[in-house]
């Protein structure tokens, strides 16, 4: 990955340097854009939310479970009584998995659309601002994406933030 971070920088420059041209170049830190943009809170907030939900509904039936549990301890249960109680055990621990699973990929898919929703609306935020200042490219800076450092110069982070969360409070 490392390699191809640094094949691709080194490209980037011999086209530069290739054209002969000045090329405008700007960096955005999606992460941060992400995280602190209105619609990032929104989408975060919405998947706690849905979080939450899922951590009531296992910990009611923890609690049941729990009570049986206690309930077939009781030396007074008949037999009759400690079968249906096992019975009653079992079927909570049926549901207790079934909401483990739907919860998992109820969580899983918001994650997945939030995650594209925000990264589409970032593209477009960005592809419109780059177009508005002239920018030729507009790299990721990210540790992982090759770039450690760039200039508050040509960082328009703060830029993209600020667009993202007019664009979403109009759209309101």
């Amino acid at each position: 990955m490392r390699k191809f971070n640094i094949a691709f920088l080194l490209s980037v420059v011999f086209l530069v340097y290739s054209f002969g041209e000045e090329v405008n170049f700007a960096v955005v830190d999606v992460s941060k854009v992400m995280t602190e943009s209105n619609l990032g809170k929104k989408l975060k907030k919405e998947i706690e939310d849905k979080i939450q939900y899922y951590k009531s509904k296992i910990d009611e039936l923890q609690k049941k479970y729990e009570e049986i549990d206690k309930q077939l301890q009781s030396p007074v249960l008949s037999e009759e009584g400690k079968k249906k109680k096992e019975e009653e055990k079992t079927k909570i621990e049926d549901k207790l998995r079934t909401i483990q699973m739907q919860a998992a990929e109820e969580l899983n898919k918001m994650k997945i659309n939030a995650e594209k929703k925000l990264t589409e609306k970032i593209k477009e935020i960005v592809k419109k601002y780059a177009e508005k200042h002239n920018i030729d490219i507009v790299l990721v800076k990210s540790p992982l994406s090759g770039v450690v450092y760039a200039s508050e110069k040509i960082d328009i982070t703060q830029n993209i933030l600020k667009a993202l969360n007019k664009a979403t409070k109009e759209q309101k």
